[in-house]
């Protein structure tokens, strides 16, 4: 008897043994596959009823999650959970998937050596209450190529390390759909692509968030129609921080700059709306195809480099308090309107 326990010991141990080793979550919906195999280390559950993975101290490679059309799956994350692997670190394959992804309060999952951090081919992604670090990836740290909505709320995500020779990376990343950034911390260092990028006929939206930033070599943000409120950027040694092709708004925010090329860059309109900006630019602060409008507003900003400080079709400053040195030319607009407001200005040339 005591022969046969130490056998049937030993099976078991080999068998979570080889399952720890694989090292890989997966989650399939297809009728003839089992719809979770497990691997790594740490604890980790699958309910079947609602499609929740929880992991626990989880440590291991990546978590695919595939042949699930039109459904819903949850991650919960609780403890420490760390991803090491060359492919996707989550992801979610299929047609209409809406990811969602929640962290319990004092949890952290890290990402590193992978493809993408998380990504979702075909539906939502929705990422709360998370602490998330993705280092030494080769493309996206969270990326939604297709879908309605991208949406990161009360979460932290840091992105650093991206490996830059395969030529895809960016911090956060929806090819097609709108992305939504409510009370997000960002904090990101040596970007050669933009940090958040929206594609084109989608819409961007910032709110009550902190973007910190140093050394984006190409566009911190950019998109298409992008409206930003009650947030703070802390933005050095980077490019632009806006670059985008429709229209910006920005209500209550805060922008501290050091060392950047450009505030803004818009092919629509731009507005500026009780809104604070510090710091120095190398290039012009704000270039706009259409008209700017700046209300309430007050900003103390340097340049060494003759640049235009302002260049619109129309430029309207109202009830706000400006000073700008170092610039060649402050306003350059067919028709400025200035009501309200103070305007200090030194300029190095006319």
């Amino acid at each position: 008897m005591k022969k046969i326990t130490k056998i049937l010991f030993a099976l078991i141990l080999c068998f979570l043994l080889i399952n720890v080793n694989a090292g890989i979550i997966r989650v399939n919906g297809d009728p003839g596959e089992n719809i979770y195999e497990s691997g790594g280390s740490g604890s980790t559950t699958f309910d079947e009823t609602t499609n929740t993975l929880t992991l626990n101290n989880y440590e291991g490679e990546e978590i695919s999650i595939g042949d699930l059309d039109g459904k819903t799956v949850n991650i919960i994350l609780k403890g420490n959970n760390t991803i090491t692997t060359t492919g996707d670190g989550i992801s979610a394959s299929g047609d209409n998937v809406t990811l969602n992804i929640t962290g319990e309060t004092g949890s952290k999952l890290t990402i590193s050596g992978s493809s993408s951090g998380i990504f979702n081919t075909n539906g939502s992604l929705t990422i709360t209450n998370a602490d998330i670090e993705v280092i030494d990836c080769s493309g996206t740290a969270i990326h939604m190529q297709s879908g309605e909505l991208l949406k990161i709320k009360d979460s932290k995500l840091k992105v650093s390390k991206l490996n830059v020779s395969y030529g895809a990376e960016y911090g956060i990343y929806s090819d097609n759909g709108d992305m939504l950034l409510d009370n997000l911390t960002y904090t990101s260092s040596e970007m050669d692509k933009e940090d958040i990028y929206v594609a084109e006929g989608n819409i961007l939206t910032i709110k009550n968030s902190v973007i910190n930033i140093d050394k984006n070599n190409l566009y911190c943000i950019s998109g298409e129609d992008t409206y930003v409120s009650n947030t703070t950027f802390n933005i050095k040694n980077s490019d632009y921080v806006f670059f985008v092709s429709g229209l910006l708004e920005v209500e209550k925010g805060t922008f501290n700059l050091k060392d950047v090329n450009r505030l803004s860059k818009s092919g629509d309109n731009a507005r500026y709306l009780y809104s604070h900006i510090n710091g120095n630019v190398k290039n012009s602060l704000i270039e706009v195809d259409g008209d700017v409008s700046i209300y309430g507003t007050t900003m103390d900003v340097k340049n060494d480099n003759d640049f235009t400080a302002i260049d619109a079709f129309k430029i309207f400053i109202e009830d706000s308090d400006i000073k700008l040195s170092g610039f060649g030319m402050v306003l350059d607009g067919v028709d400025n309107g200035i009501f309200n407001s103070k305007v200090d200005v030194s300029v190095t040339s006319g």
